[in-house]
């Protein structure tokens, strides 16, 4: 029979293979995303070049010389940090939130083998290795960041026996803020806490609590108030701050209801496993209120985390693959931890784990696929030839202005590139300066709309070798400038 420590081990031994699953291709594997990449790590990357914090994803952004809070404003401060540590790379843009979401998985598994719930610790790591959200954390975005705080909050929730009950609350309280702050949709995460506090402790233990809870979601709030100071004022710019949450919130002209009735078709194979853990998180939803005994503490935290977790994904804008991570962990802890803990509806439970491995079984087919094409196309994937091309064409003093996609791939030494800016019209791109861009942009542009600009390179693959790769066309300022 196996001893807790081995469990232990196979966990350790689950989050080495999560880790380095991608870790030497992330600068190569998954091609950049033209919009969300340079938007998010750009101000970043201004910051580090000696310029400001501020950058406007678009023309049309409101406030875009006084703030930036265009989405969860932790993420881009967080990112000068890393930049000053490892430097601009595609690379060092993605290891954070790709080490901080295995952290996660990794936290969570620890803490259910340290609950007495040891197989389920063990095939949580297993079943993220198929969810599609374990594809999702290779981007550099802030959800994987996001996740690790709530992965915290999740720990401190379920064992409160090795905490004080004011440092559990206030611990909760700041761990779900904090990930508010790197994705300004996890604060409903800050009600379940409180929701699963109040239910746990009893109202009455929790109501002299509640300060203690407030003070912990105070500090991640306070700081989110310095963000949204203004670079011409002293004091928080509330209004202006929520002017931009509503502006990035809506860059997108998709309808969830719309993206719910064509089955959630850009999943591709993870479909079956998307719509199978809204069911699942539906399911254990509703098994908590129908119960009447109090239910297993974990299966508890995990039923209101999931529940979270689906409201937050219903409610987007877009319901993007992103958003996933905030989703599908918690209903997999839920209904293992009801079948492991020896819960009078294990039959039930039985089922729906059924029914989320055979949803499981086409998601992880699709991850394999993208782990087998990062390291069959490694070698493919270098932007050398990209830098090989812009070193033999333009010359090293002239201004370079690159779609979103070449963000950082473009950079050299000697070279800080300009970013077209989603739907900034050719109109007001610089005459003086030439332009790299991709058929990957998701720029509006074609070579009638640039009068008095040449072709230099036109319709060229940008990664020779790799059977999908975009195309890169090069063009030299206008004619009064060449």
């Amino acid at each position: 029979m196996l001893k807790k420590h081995h469990y232990i081990q196979f966990s350790l031994l689950l989050f080495l293979v999560i880790f380095a699953r991608f870790f030497f291709v992330l600068d190569r594997y998954p091609l950049v995303n033209a919009i969300d990449e340079p938007a998010l790590n750009q101000p970043a990357i201004s910051y580090h070049d000696g310029h400001s914090l501020l950058w406007a994803p678009a023309p049309n952004a409101p406030y875009e010389n006084e703030l930036w809070f265009y989405h969860g404003p932790f993420y881009p401060r967080f990112q000068t940090f890393t930049f000053r540590i490892l430097g601009i790379s595609e690379f060092s843009s993605r290891l954070p939130q790709y080490l901080a979401s295995s952290l996660a998985i990794l936290a969570l598994s620890l803490v259910l083998i340290c609950s007495g719930l040891p197989k389920t610790g063990v095939l949580l790591p297993i079943a993220w290795l198929g969810d599609r959200s374990s594809i999702e954390v290779l981007l550099a975005r802030p959800e994987g960041i996001a996740l690790l705080a709530l992965a915290g909050a999740f720990v401190v929730l379920i064992r409160r026996q090795c905490l004080s009950q004011w440092l559990m609350v206030f611990l909760a309280g700041f761990c779900t803020a904090l990930a508010a702050g790197f994705h300004p949709r996890a604060c409903v995460f800050v009600i379940g806490a409180f929701v699963f506090l109040a239910a746990d402790l009893g109202l009455s233990a929790f109501r002299r609590l509640i300060p203690l809870f407030v003070l912990g979601v105070a500090i991640p709030v306070s700081f989110m108030l310095w963000c949204a100071v203004p670079v011409s004022r002293a004091v928080p710019d509330i209004q202006a701050a929520m002017v931009q949450l509503a502006w990035h919130a809506h860059l997108s002209n998709a309808e969830n209801f719309g993206h719910l009735r064509k089955g959630f078709t850009d999943f591709r194979w993870s479909c079956p496993w998307v719509w199978a853990a809204a069911l699942a998180t539906v399911a254990v939803t509703c098994a908590a209120f129908a119960r009447r005994k109090p239910l297993h503490r974990v299966v508890l935290a995990a039923s209101c985390f999931a529940c979270c977790g689906l409201i937050m994904f219903l409610t987007s804008i877009t319901m993007h693959p992103p958003y996933l991570v905030f989703l599908t962990v918690w209903p997999v802890i839920a209904v293992m931890a009801q079948i492991e803990s020896g819960s009078s509806q294990r039959r039930l439970f039985r089922v729906i784990a059924a029914v989320l491995l055979v949803a499981w079984l086409p998601s992880m087919g699709w991850n394999m696929m993208r782990t087998r094409e990062a390291y069959k196309f490694y070698s493919a994937l270098s932007t050398a030839h990209l830098a090989d091309e812009l070193a033999a064409t333009i010359p090293p003093e002239a201004p370079l202005m690159v779609s979103g996609d070449l963000y950082i791939a473009a950079r050299s030494p000697t070279r800080k590139p300009f970013i077209v800016r989603q739907a900034s019209p050719p109109s007001e791109w610089p005459c003086d300066a030439w332009l790299a861009l991709t058929t990957s942009a998701e720029v509006p542009w074609n070579v009638s709309q640039l009068p008095g600009r040449v072709v230099h390179v036109s319709n060229e693959n940008l990664f020779p070798g790799f059977p999908y790769s975009p195309k890169l066309t090069i063009l030299t300022p206008c004619q009064g400038f060449y």
